[in-house]
């Protein structure tokens, strides 16, 4: 998806990328006069030829939007995710089978994100809130979400353990094992900024901007444990 605080372009390919269609955005995300501080999809997960999910911030008092389609883009299903801060500013979406895992995070402050995490096991129908670490951290809300950094992604294991990769003051990877209620860390890496790629059973982070001495780049295929990999 293509776009900065403008109507949000969708292209899809079926062919490994030799050729791309032009679809529709879902309504919910496309900016209009009133909504200016609307921001496009913020993070896009494909569960299958032609099935895909979308969640983005899409009115001015920042509350998340899902979209799911099953035919390419055609059409669209789409709902109001229930984050409660009110001033959430990015989210990102992970799916695994039937189970989808939604990181919705609020305004940051100097090396803390408010951040809280959703699971839904009936296709974004209703969802449950598994951590929220409050605006200061002070006081967990629910569940134990990490507690610093600032999260550049969630992503779903086959096995269902969820990733999250956290940047800035030194970049971290936290786990979680019973859904997404209590974090740990998994693996400290090298860089202030980490970013993520999931691909066919593995996950891989690749961290940048040194701070430390640490692992650049590693991969895993279970989430628990994580295998350093050389940077040619």
């Amino acid at each position: 998806s293509c776009g900065l605080r403008s109507p949000s372009i969708l292209l899809y390919s079926g062919n490994d990328g030799a050729t791309w269609t032009h679809r529709t955005a879902p309504l919910g995300f496309v900016v209009d006069s009133a909504s200016t501080f609307a921001t496009p999809p913020d993070s896009l997960a494909a569960t299958g030829p032609g099935s895909l999910w979308l969640i983005g911030s899409a009115t001015a008092n920042g509350r998340f939007v899902v979209a799911r389609t099953t035919d390419a883009g055609r059409t669209w299903l789409s709902s109001t995710l229930p984050c409660k801060y009110d001033d959430s500013l990015l989210g990102f979406l992970t799916i695994a089978g039937e189970s989808v895992a939604a990181l919705c995070l609020g305004g940051p402050t100097t090396g803390f994100e408010p951040m809280e995490v959703l699971t839904s096991s009936n296709a974004g129908l209703t969802w449950v809130e598994r951590c929220a670490n409050g605006p200061n951290d002070l006081v967990r809300i629910v569940g134990s979400c990490p507690g610093g950094g600032y999260p550049s992604a969630i992503v779903a294991m086959p096995d269902g353990v969820l990733v999250m990769s956290l940047g800035y003051p030194v970049g971290g990877v936290d786990v979680s094992v019973d859904g997404g209620r209590t974090w740990k860390l998994a693996l400290r890496t090298a860089g202030t900024f980490l970013d993520n790629s999931q691909g066919v059973g593995a996950d891989w982070i690749l961290a940048v901007g040194p701070t430390s001495p640490g692992v650049r780049l590693a991969e895993s295929t279970n989430g628990r444990t994580w295998r350093q990999v050389a940077l040619p």
